[in-house]
């Protein structure tokens, strides 16, 4: 195991203010995709022969997908994107620099579903609802959920976990302790620039973890809590050249 000593760690707003202020106001992206970042091998290798499945009125044609990239992903927003094979959107939120390799589902896609299908679901009412009122019904196969791309609890509707044929419920802000419900990460946002000057900050540290070993270090019910010392990224620390940090 790797000893991390945090206290050798830079906070971010200790870090020179000419490492960021080149982003400051530049088209960088907000945040990006794993899969837009990802090495996708289409066609027949030494390694790798793709297959065509069909079933009903559709076919899916297999791909070879990198993890390289997910080696210092940071988590954000978009990730149950990254791992569906079906998204339902209530609203319209894809960049152009934001590629997944999930579709859009659709009605007509229904009888395609496959067993153990990957469904993300934007995190808002009326698209859940339509999920259960209009798609769902139609389903026969068994099927993961992933809600997200809101801070809203999970889950919004909770007759999706009795559902008998949901295998897991995959979710941000947990509102309820099931075993067919598994909590995830909120992550950044895919609205505001934080990733941008995140990743720079911890390419210094080295994408070193500083909550690996002494867990009671982050322990606060056994000593008091200390901004400064507690805290690795704050964007409220403003200084003179961040002042259009988020402009």
């Amino acid at each position: 195991n790797i000893i991390v000593d945090e206290t050798t760690l830079k906070r971010f707003f200790e870090l020179p203010g000419s490492i960021f202020k080149k982003l400051t106001g530049k088209r960088i992206k907000n945040n990006y995709a794993a899969y837009t970042k990802a090495t996708v091998i289409r066609n027949e290798t030494t390694w790798f022969k793709p297959r065509q499945l069909c079933k009903a009125t559709c076919c899916v044609r297999t791909v070879a997908i990198s993890m390289e990239q997910d080696k210092h992903k940071i988590i954000n927003t978009v990730d149950g994107n990254d791992v569906a094979d079906l998204v339902l959107q209530q609203y319209n939120r894809r960049r152009n620099h934001l590629k997944f390799h999930a579709n859009f589902l659709r009605e007509e896609m229904i009888p395609c579903i496959l067993p153990g299908t990957i469904i993300e679901i934007h995190n808002y009412l009326n698209i859940i609802k339509y999920f259960r009122s209009v798609i769902r019904p139609k389903m026969v196969h068994p099927y993961v959920l992933i809600t997200q791309q809101s801070d809203i609890n999970t889950p919004l509707d909770r007759k999706l976990l009795s559902d008998p044929l949901l295998m897991k419920l995959h979710g941000t802000n947990p509102a309820v302790i099931r075993k067919n419900f598994r909590p995830i990460n909120l992550g950044l946002s895919s609205q505001h620039p934080q990733e941008k000057f995140i990743f720079p900050y911890l390419q210094i540290n080295k994408f070193i973890n500083p909550f690996t070993n002494n867990k009671d270090r982050w322990d606060f019910s056994k000593h008091p809590f200390d901004f400064d010392k507690d805290v690795f990224i704050h964007f409220s620390r403003r200084r003179k050249w961040r002042d259009r940090l988020w402009i």
